[in-house]
């Protein structure tokens, strides 16, 4: 019941989250990871560009969409 998804391929993350709350998204161990879209964005571009680490734990808003790029 949550409404959310995430797929991976190759260094590309991609999370889908439809559902009405946030949502605590635990990212793979592969990483850090670097925000490439955020869909809760009027232009699209993450508020913030630090790499976050493999394995760390953020915070998903609702329906959003967010692209993340290991590095």
């Amino acid at each position: 019941g949550l409404h959310s998804l995430g797929l991976q391929r190759g260094e590309w993350l991609l999370l889908l989250h439809a559902g009405p709350d946030a949502l605590a998204v635990t990212l793979p161990p592969d990483g850090p990871y670097r925000p490439e879209l955020d869909s809760t964005r009027p232009d699209g571009v993450p508020a913030g560009a630090r790499p976050v680490p493999g394995g760390a734990t953020i915070t998903q808003p609702p329906r959003s969409l967010l692209l993340l790029r290991a590095r």
